[in-house]
């Protein structure tokens, strides 16, 4: 996506165990620049960009769903 001229890749990746489902891997390149990350932290960040307001990062915030 584009977001104030950048260039923005988010990347996630899901590990199926047995009765469950876990983050394997998550990631935001913006403008070629990679960072690694935790779900919660790049949930931060993508609704940083999008300049949500704080209260949105909640843990159960149906618009990140």
């Amino acid at each position: 996506m584009e977001i104030d001229g950048k260039n923005i890749i988010i990347e996630r990746r899901l590990k199926r165990e047995t009765k469950s489902v876990s983050n394997d891997y998550s990631a935001i390149t913006i403008d070629g620049e990679k960072i690694e990350s935790s779900v919660t932290e790049l949930k931060t960040k993508i609704l940083g960009l999008l300049r949500y307001p704080p209260e949105f990062i909640k843990k159960n915030n149906l618009l990140y769903r």
